[in-house]
C-alpha cells in the first residue's frame, strides 16, 4: 500500500544525501527538523499519551507497522538484487525504519 510515496521517501532520502542534485536546494528546504507535529513520526509512549486509544492511534500504530515491513523489504530488496552497493547506499540514506518513516510522512505531509 502506498507504493509510490514509499519509493518517493527513498528517493527523497537519497536525494538529501547526494552532493548534487537538481533537487538539492528543494530537498534542503523541506522541514526535516520539523515534523514532529505528524503522529507518524510519533514515538509509541507519545501516540499513546497523546491520543489515549482513540480510533486514530490504531491506524497510526497499523501503518507504522506497515512502513516498518516495507522497510524490511526495501532492505532485502537491495541485498538481494543488486548487491552491496546498492544495500550500501541504501543504509546510507535511509539508517533505519525510523528514518524511513520519518520521509514517508514527510511525503505524505506534501
Amino acid at each position: 500500500q502506498h507504493l509510490e510515496m514509499c519509493l518517493l521517501a527513498v528517493l527523497l532520502l537519497l536525494e538529501k544525501r547526494a552532493r548534487s542534485s537538481k533537487w538539492l536546494e528543494y530537498v534542503a528546504s523541506l522541514p526535516w527538523n520539523s515534523i514532529d507535529h505528524l503522529p507518524l513520526t510519533w514515538t509509541p509512549e507519545r501516540l499513546s499519551s497523546q491520543l489515549q486509544g482513540a480510533a486514530p492511534q490504531q491506524g497510526i500504530e497499523a501503518k507504522r507497522q506497515e512502513l516498518r515491513a516495507a522497510y524490511a523489504s526495501l532492505c532485502s530488496c537491495c541485498t538481494k538484487d543488486k548487491g552491496k552497493d546498492a544495500h550500501a547506499e541504501f543504509v546510507g540514506a535511509c539508517a533505519d525504519a525510523q528514518a524511513f518513516i520519518q520521509a514517508f510522512a514527510l511525503v505524505h505531509s506534501r
